[in-house]
């Protein structure tokens, strides 16, 4: 289960316990661990040492404003940062693009539209994650997105990208436990798939784009056909 943090950042304690009991009893998140750190003033923001996955960012705070802490977050993070922000104003919507905000999300706070950006954002941070792994000694950096599949043998598994390959000791299970769940389906006890990459299914094996082929159980065939199609409405 990927973990998540998220920031949120408002002078309004009303608006905090809405967006917690929102985010915390959402079935929509269920997937994933997610703890949301709470800021009242942008001081304590900055200070903070606690670097979040996602920030909820109120712009219309007293003093220097959400879109001027934004700004000094990118900088102190070197832009890394995944913002949205909470406003009442649309016409400050421009001013916000400029300091890379990906979302927006209108005062008074509505589930759906709350729910949809962080989601969104929640997509765009799993599919850029980056996995290490350890292959003769060197330590690699592989995006998720890159990974095609991983077969496993014994006590080892390869992991395949698109025209390379790495076999080292550990179990299948640990990556379908680090890897993102919408992406990736254990269409046999022996194979870990990426569906972003299957072009097609035939019988008890799936073939993908690069021509590499990955058993399905039989168990597993109707099931391999919803993944591919939740993860193409979704992307």
């Amino acid at each position: 289960m990927e973990k998540f943090l998220i920031a949120l950042c408002d002078d309004d304690e009303y608006v905090h316990e809405e967006i917690d009991s929102i985010i915390n009893n959402a079935e929509e998140l269920n997937n994933y661990d997610i703890e949301i750190l709470h800021y009242y003033d942008r001081d304590t923001l900055l200070k903070s040492d606690v670097k979040s996955d996602i920030v909820l960012m109120d712009i219309e705070m007293p003093g220097l404003d959400g879109i001027d802490v934004s700004a000094k977050l990118n900088i102190k993070y070197n832009d890394d940062n995944n913002i949205i922000m909470l406003t009442g104003i649309r016409e400050r919507f421009k001013e916000a693009f400029k300091i890379g905000a990906l979302r927006f999300v209108t005062k008074p706070i509505e589930r759906e539209e709350l729910l949809e950006a962080v989601i969104s954002t929640i997509d765009k941070i799993s599919k850029g994650k980056l996995i290490n792994i350890v292959y003769n000694n060197i330590n690699y950096e592989i995006g998720q997105k890159e990974i095609y599949m991983i077969e496993s043998s014994g006590s080892y598994v390869t992991l395949y990208t698109k025209d390379k390959s790495f076999e080292i000791r550990r179990s299948l299970i640990s990556f379908e436990r680090e890897l993102d769940s919408r992406m990736f389906f254990l269409t046999h006890r022996s194979y870990l798939v990426n569906v972003s990459h299957i072009k097609k299914i035939d019988g008890e094996s799936c073939i993908l784009n690069n021509g590499m082929r990955a058993l399905v159980s039989v168990r597993n065939q109707t099931q391999i056909l919803q993944k591919i199609f939740d993860y193409e409405m979704n992307i």
